[in-house]
This record gives C-alpha cells, sequence and structure tokens, in this order.
C-alpha cells in the first residue's frame, strides 16, 4: 500500500517541501481558496510566489510532478487557466488526486513518467 491509500485525506494535498512565511511580500497573486488556519497554507504561498508575475489565465498549464494535486488544484481554482494536468509518477498518488480534485473542471491528472 502507497502512502497516497494510508493517508487519502484532502487536508493533506500539498507536498512541497518548502514553505513561504506569510511575511514575504508577494505582489499580486492572493493566497485565496485556501483554510489559513491549515499549516500547508505556506506551501501554496510558494506557489503564489513563483506564479506571482504569470498570467495564467485561459492557458493551458502543465505540472510535472504534481503529488497530491493541492497545488495544481488551487492554481486551477483561483487563477482560471483553460486547462492545468498534472502528472505524477505514482499511479496511486494520481488515482487520488482524480478522486479528490474532481470537482475542478479545468483540472485533470494522468500517471506519467517525466523521463520518457
Amino acid at each position: 500500500m502507497g502512502e497516497s491509500e494510508q493517508f487519502p485525506h484532502r487536508e493533506w494535498t500539498v507536498m512541497n517541501y518548502g514553505f513561504l512565511s506569510k511575511d514575504t511580500d508577494i505582489k499580486k497573486v492572493e493566497v485565496t481558496n485556501f483554510d489559513h488556519d491549515n499549516p500547508a497554507v505556506y506551501c501554496i504561498r510558494l506557489y503564489a510566489a513563483i506564479i506571482d508575475d504569470i498570467v495564467l489565465k485561459n492557458l493551458d498549464v502543465l505540472e510535472v510532478g504534481c503529488g497530491r494535486g493541492g497545488g495544481c488544484a488551487w492554481t486551477a481554482s483561483t487563477l482560471e487557466p483553460k486547462s492545468l494536468l498534472g502528472v505524477d509518477y505514482s499511479e496511486s498518488g494520481i488515482k487520488l488526486c482524480q478522486k479528490i480534485h474532481s470537482d475542478i473542471s479545468n483540472l485533470r491528472f494522468e500517471h506519467g513518467n517525466a523521463e520518457q
């Protein structure tokens, strides 16, 4: 059994192992659509900082190594890309993503190997 099956929680969907503190200035992107009491908000702020100067609205976006899909879900819901495809090597992780983020119409997940 993989980690995805052991911890199939929607609350634990961001795994970037980094964070951006609340004191860091982000110019344009506000962290919305996310519970600020959730410790993962710092990981989502990292997404916001990386995307800060990029307009994704109406674009097709790809995230390679999407993990449990939380960053993709936040990006697709908040920044309104035309579509967002999350790809990951973990089949069980992709199945989890498809299950817990199925309510986001412009978001889909596929199993894949970025090295092939």
